[in-house]
């Protein structure tokens, strides 16, 4: 209402969004403005205006991303804006580098945003084979009504080595016998697959490669001596053995087990000797014997019980033998007058560590 004789006005009105609504979509809208003056006689007077309310981008006053986290660590992006639209309505879509996007609608009047994201490996795909990798991340801010802020931020996502908890050796076997090794390890990267090394020792070594997210392995080895070569001529022999882990980005650690192999002496099966001959005549002497020792090279002596000995070496692998001696006599010494005598021959066969069987 105007004082007496006031013939001019002037009003202010203040439009808290470019749209009738929130969400309307629109960069930019036109209000129609009435005006009508009244006098207190009934008399009328009116007009029409219209005015125009822009839209305002939202603006980024901060922006953060976790510089630098651990394979299967977490990023957090947060960031504060600003917008005099009071009554707009905010997106805040992150794309996290890795092919994933998230999404999130702040609530009415927020100017604030925090989101989480978790890496799990330090590359772009299980294999990169790099010990570290940088991630572009980029956060995208709209409004309800077309308007947009971005910025572009950075993380570096690093691996980390595998690392042993327990690692087993059968620790004594026979010769030819079985070793079984087996180990369990940690590895935070989710998505890293590891190569097993074994050194078994012996001049061989072993690797496998483990299933996604396997972190256990059991593999089995057979020492075929107890020495590292035949023919060491020890009873036992000790063997270290190396084993490794590594995942698919560089990171690697590494073991030391030891295992003896106890060597088994020979066992005769059978053995024979010809019962009887005449003086002049041959005694053949065989036999059959068995060892475990695949790689053990066997001697068999005989003592024939007159005074003489014979020792024979065998080929690698053969397990039986067979020897030919002549009695000139059927006494120990000529003269001795008897019509027969019996001589005790004595047999003995050995591997080449120590082992005898007679």
């Amino acid at each position: 209402t105007l004082p007496l004789g006031e013939r001019s006005f002037s009003l202010d009105h203040q439009y808290l969004d470019d749209g009738n609504s929130p969400g309307n979509g629109t960069s930019q809208d036109e209000y129609a403005i009435e005006v009508t003056v009244a006098d207190d006689d009934t008399g009328v007077a009116d007009d029409a205006l219209s005015t125009i309310v822009q839209n305002v981008a939202p603006e980024f006053t901060s922006v953060f991303a976790t510089p630098v986290i651990n394979e299967d660590g977490t990023v957090t992006v947060s960031g504060e804006f600003t917008d005099p639209g009071t009554l707009d309505v905010h997106q805040v879509t992150v794309t996290w580098g890795d092919g994933t996007s998230e999404t999130i609608t702040l609530p009415l009047g927020e100017r604030s945003f925090s989101l989480d994201h978790q890496y799990l490996d330090d590359g772009k795909s299980p294999g990169n084979g790099t010990p570290e990798d940088p991630y572009t991340i980029d956060v995208v801010l709209t409004d309800d009504d077309t308007g947009v802020a971005e910025r572009t931020l950075g993380t570096v996502v690093q691996n980390v080595a595998p690392e042993f908890t327990s690692v087993f050796a059968t620790p004594v076997i026979n010769e030819d016998g079985t070793v079984t090794l087996s180990g369990e390890f940690t590895d935070p990267g989710t998505l890293d697959v590891h190569e097993v090394t074994v050194d078994w020792g012996d001049g061989t070594s072993e690797t496998i490669t483990l299933p996604q997210g396997e972190r256990s392995f059991s593999l089995e080895h057979q020492y075929l001596d107890d020495g590292l070569s035949p023919g060491n001529g020890t009873p036992q022999d000790e063997y270290e053995i190396t084993v490794s882990v590594a995942d698919d980005d560089t990171g690697v650690d590494d073991d030391a087990l030891s295992t003896i192999v106890q060597n088994v002496a020979p066992d005769f099966t059978s053995v024979f000797a010809t019962p009887v001959i005449n003086e002049d005549g041959t005694v053949t002497v065989s036999g059959e014997f068995t060892d475990p020792g695949t790689l053990d090279v066997h001697q068999v002596t005989v003592d024939w019980g007159d005074g003489t000995s014979e020792t024979i070496t065998l080929p690698l692998g053969e397990r039986s033998f067979s020897l030919d001696h002549q009695y000139l006599d059927d006494g120990n010494s000529p003269g001795n007058g008897t019509s027969q005598d019996e001589y005790a021959i004595e047999v003995t066969v050995a591997d080449d560590d120590t082992g005898v069987a007679d």
